[in-house]
């Protein structure tokens, strides 16, 4: 994290994690019923060269500062990197290696479970289903597979919406990964949430909300 600068925000970060939380999905809802965001504090991850005025406009794409930007081999083109996912999967990382049952469940408000092109994701073993829903679950297993975690954030992203719930479960709590799931185990989830992390700036950032 040496590139970034940690930057503590206030109510308006709390405002936007509400809104963003009210156009998702289950999950989504579960969390306002079930966890308090005032309860919590609300950080950000942002290029140490990033200008700080721009911080609370969570609605509008981050601008990446000079030097986030890869030239292609073939020098045909150039596209800004992901610097804030790969920090993100750090993030997630250091947080499965911590706890066996810790898990990280992310939601995808846009797929749709009938869809044909959805086939191999709903198939997979990490995958979970709620009726149309899906949502993906990383564990402890995953947490020395950086690779397997970029591909999960990818998968859940949106330029509108992310949501990646940080929480845990027993060893009874197995149950999660059978499919279909109810709204009870959403619940649940929701319940033991310790801290989320929450799309922003178009997808360029992320707000990390911890459980005081």
């Amino acid at each position: 994290m040496n590139d970034f600068k940690e930057m503590q925000l206030g109510q308006e970060a709390i405002d936007y994690i509400q809104y963003l939380l009210n156009s998702g999905k289950t999950l989504s809802r579960c969390i306002l019923k079930n966890c308090n965001l005032d309860y919590g504090k609300v950080k950000i991850y942002l290029p140490t060269n990033f200008s700080d005025e721009r911080v609370n406009k969570f609605g509008c794409d981050l601008k990446l500062p000079a030097g986030s930007i890869i030239n292609m081999p073939s020098g045909d083109y150039a596209y800004p990197t992901s610097i804030t996912d790969s920090l993100l999967a750090e993030i997630i990382q250091s947080y499965l290696e911590n706890d066996k049952d810790n898990i990280c469940v992310l939601e995808d408000v846009t797929a749709n479970a009938d869809a044909p092109c959805m086939m191999h994701v709903v198939e997979d073993s990490d995958t979970i289903i709620f009726g149309q829903e899906i949502y993906y679950i990383l564990n402890n297993n995953a947490a020395m597979d950086k690779k397997k975690i970029m591909k999960t954030i990818s998968y859940a992203k949106s330029l509108w919406h992310f949501i990646c719930v940080f929480t845990s479960i027993s060893q009874r709590g197995k149950v999660f990964y059978n499919k279909p799931i109810n709204e009870y185990e959403l619940n649940v989830l929701s319940k033991s949430i310790k801290k989320m992390a929450i799309g922003a700036y178009d997808g360029k950032g992320y707000l990390i909300w911890q459980r005081d």
